[in-house]
């Protein structure tokens, strides 16, 4: 990756506050308008066959994944990319441990208005949400609302003692709404994508799966689309899955659909928008399978092309895209996966091909967990600095009572660091920002573990 290139994706991580209580303020985020270059234009055909994009409207164009978004999501960015800014060396990171009375199911933070603390959010099992605050210290805020009942929380904004999340009065269970331009998106318990609530509500020409998440990004929100039950794997939650990825604007117009490469479904819940070539646009990326071959990653661009990687070989084996970030040795640009996380999971590191293909560079045979059968959680992992300012990527072994920080290397990949959890993941695991600082927290049996330098 070019120097400017890796420049460019730290300061896309930028973190900050937003003033929104619920879909009924403005949600500012600093989102830069969608590029209409169309980008670099690649031969779309695959061992999988053609990426059908049907356009409505203008061009999709391609996609700016600069996200300066200043909430905080189950995924970390709004873009879905699952990559905290700021830098924590996690063998020496001090370990902070509060306890409730339920355990946590889903973690998400900002930092403090003051910048020197991170506040996180915890929504437990039972469906109450408990507010929490670390600096060198651990102390309770109060967080509104203090219940979600089946959706998932959205860190707006922390004011002095308290933090307030994002919520939307018709957000399906098993999602969130996403802020994007000067509104809120949701994908709705009656089954559509909609734009802003009450009598100015904006719905969606698009057909999101059940518990999809959509993610923001160049001030468009990309959702996957057109549900299918042909693909009986039903892994991650249900027996649905995409036949299609949508890329909406916020007055409800789909700019453009990818189709699944002929003969897969998009087996998730949320693409990750990122800059996969280090080009300065973006791709979404998310996995395509069959129960022939099974799962390959794939990563449409804003013109309809895609990059493909190679599938796993078997029917039925999942791989789950984590985070896109400057993991290679020389700060190349990289795309995290764990392949079967189900059974002896394998991280790998892809690269973008200027042929269109996602090559496999490093892959770690290291029985990492980072997803259980039949949950909806895919955020059990983590992308940043995380050894003498080197980017690592941090997953959960299969027990889930160790994360490991994996590094790098010309020769492969190495372990920087082993945090022992004292009991089992229960959570996603999750980033905050706070100045040059990374925290970094998970549920862990009824307790919140936050990291920090």
């Amino acid at each position: 990756m070019r120097a400017h290139g890796r420049r460019a994706f730290l300061a896309s991580l930028g973190v900050g506050s937003v003033s929104v209580a619920g879909c009924l303020d403005a949600a500012r985020t600093d989102d830069a308008t969608a590029r209409t270059d169309g980008g670099t234009d690649r031969d779309a055909s695959s061992e999988t066959g053609e990426s059908e994009t049907t356009e409505s409207g203008d061009s999709a164009g391609t996609v700016d994944v600069a996200d300066d978004s200043p909430q905080g999501y189950p995924h970390v960015r709004a873009s879905g990319n699952r990559v905290v800014a700021g830098e924590v060396d996690l063998s020496t990171a001090v370990e902070h441990r509060v306890e409730f009375d339920a355990r946590p199911a889903w973690v998400v933070g900002l930092p403090s208005l003051d910048g020197d603390a991170s506040v996180w959010a915890v929504r437990l099992e039972d469906g109450t949400v408990e507010g929490v605050r670390v600096d060198d210290a651990v102390s309770r805020v109060s967080v509104s609302p203090d219940r979600l009942d089946g959706t998932l929380p959205v860190a707006a904004e922390a004011r002095a003692g308290e933090l307030s999340l994002l919520t939307h009065p018709e957000t399906a269970a098993h999602t969130h709404p996403v802020a994007v331009g000067d509104t809120v998106a949701t994908v709705t318990d009656g089954g559509s994508l909609a734009f802003g609530c009450g009598d100015d509500v904006v719905r969606a020409d698009a057909n999101p799966i059940p518990d999809a998440r959509p993610v923001a990004a160049a001030g468009t929100v990309a959702v996957l689309t057109d549900p299918t039950e042909s693909y009986d794997h039903g892994v991650l939650g249900d027996a649905v899955e995409a036949t299609s990825l949508s890329v909406v604007s916020t007055d409800g117009e789909r700019r453009a659909r990818f189709a699944a490469p002929e003969g897969t479904v998009l087996e998730g819940i949320a693409p990750i928008a990122a800059d996969v070539d280090g080009d300065g646009d973006g791709e979404y990326v998310t996995t395509a399978s069959d129960g022939t071959d099974g799962a390959r990653v794939v990563a449409f661009d804003g013109s309809g092309s895609h990059y493909v990687a190679p599938a796993v070989g078997s029917g039925y084996r999942w791989r789950h895209p984590l985070a896109v970030a400057p993991f290679g040795p020389d700060g190349d640009v990289e795309i995290a996966v764990v392949k079967t996380p189900h059974i002896g999971g394998v991280a790998e590191f892809y690269r973008a091909t200027d042929d269109g293909r996602l090559a496999l560079v490093a892959e770690s045979a290291g029985n990492y967990a980072t997803h259980t059968i039949g949950s909806r959680n895919l955020d059990a992992a983590l992308g940043g600095r995380f050894a003498d300012g080197d980017w690592c990527l941090l997953v959960p072994d299969d027990a889930r009572e160790r994360l490991f920080s994996l590094r790098r290397r010309d020769d492969g990949v190495e372990r920087t660091a082993t945090l022992a959890l004292g009991g089992e993941l229960t959570s996603n695991v999750s980033g905050v920002a706070v100045g040059d600082d990374a925290h970094v927290a998970a549920g862990v049996g009824s307790e919140l573990v936050v990291w920090t330098p």
